[in-house]
């Protein structure tokens, strides 16, 4: 299935990686610095201590709980 060319990318390309960023977030409705934020430093340790403590959850729910409450951080995070 094809899908439609957003408004405003359907232009002459440009050869300006800064043009086709500005572009392209103006196309998904954010700020083009929004694609170059330095990540958060994670650590290993700090990757394991997530996973350790998330296979420590033995229901279904307190696992649902986990998603709600990261869903809720990812969509305010995201404003």
């Amino acid at each position: 299935m094809d899908m439609a060319t957003p408004k405003g990318l359907d232009t002459e390309p440009d050869t300006s990686k800064s043009a086709t960023l500005t572009r392209l977030a103006q196309a998904l409705g954010c700020s083009p610095d929004r694609f170059i934020e330095p990540a958060p430093a994670v650590t290993a340790n700090d990757t394991s201590q997530l996973i350790q403590m998330w296979l420590a959850i033995k229901t279904s729910e307190g696992r649902e709980a986990v998603f709600a409450f990261v869903r809720e951080v990812l969509r305010s995070e995201a404003q």
